[in-house]
């Protein structure tokens, strides 16, 4: 980069990227730590223009750079911002967790599928508690409580759920299997379907507390524990922390201001160079 910048007699030079997936990362990263200015463009923006500019909506190479080009000559770039130290490490886990709630959820959908083919009839709200789990585990299908009595059934609840669930819970249960539209073949391979998607939520449970737990120990490190964990604000700080993002970093939304201490948002559009 400093040969072109001799061979094309320039006093400054500055790369500019599209910040897309992962891939600019290492580059940034390589061309930051030696000296270079890296700015970034909205891939939004990118889009836009090409297709009010170049009235194409084709992508290649060449005319992507040129008008990541046209973008940053105007000055409608960021400032690259790539976290060093604590802030690096709670950036990597805000995404860790932002991947695994997504996978979570996708479970959790899946698990309501299976549900909807074999046994649509809802008795439980909540399909993860402690009651709907053993029925889950045990008894998922119609055909599995029409074997039970309502004395059988609430007496298996009332053991599962520390007695919070009983008769009541038996009887809507039973009326609801025998009244069920649900799909009554291939019960063997759903069961199998079912069992494989509840390790697969726990799965995916077990990794957020540890993702969540790793994140609260590394705020600690970064000073502003005490503020962010306190009763009052955790709630709306450490829950924008922990959600994380894709494109912009949750963790500068929460920098300081140096003057007043304060925490500010701290992405803003640098117009110019």
């Amino acid at each position: 980069m400093h040969l072109i910048k001799e061979q094309i007699g320039a006093k400054n030079i500055v790369v500019a990227m599209e910040p897309s997936g992962h891939y600019w990362k290492p580059l940034a990263s390589y061309l930051v730590n030696s000296g270079i200015p890296v700015v970034i463009v909205n891939p939004y923006r990118v889009k836009n223009q090409k297709n009010s500019t170049i009235n194409s909506p084709t992508k290649n190479d060449r005319k992507d750079a040129l008008i990541v080009a046209t973008l940053t000559r105007e000055g409608r770039f960021f400032h690259c911002y790539l976290p060093k130290g604590i802030w690096a490490e709670l950036r990597g886990y805000t995404q860790n967790r932002h991947q695994q709630k997504a996978k979570l959820n996708a479970a959790q959908n899946n698990l309501v599928a299976i549900l909807d083919e074999y046994f649509p009839e809802r008795v439980f709200k909540n399909l993860l508690g402690k009651a709907s789990l053993y029925i889950l585990t045990h008894r998922p299908f119609p055909a599995d409580l029409k074997q039970l009595t309502v004395e059988e059934l609430t007496a298996e609840l009332k053991a599962a759920s520390s007695g919070k669930v009983g008769q009541k819970r038996a009887v809507l249960l039973l009326a609801a299997a025998n009244e069920s539209i649900g799909v009554p073949e291939g019960l063997t391979a759903a069961r199998l379907r079912l069992t494989q998607c509840l390790e697969e939520i726990f799965f995916w449970q077990k990794q957020l507390t540890q993702t969540e737990a790793a994140t609260e120990k590394a705020l600690v490190n970064t000073g502003l524990a005490e503020y962010l964990l306190s009763s009052r604000n955790r709630s709306r700080y450490c829950r924008q922390l922990l959600r994380g993002s894709g494109g912009s970093d949750p963790v500068r939304r929460l920098a300081p201001d140096p003057q007043t201490g304060r925490l500010q948002p701290d992405h803003k559009p640098i117009w110019g160079f």
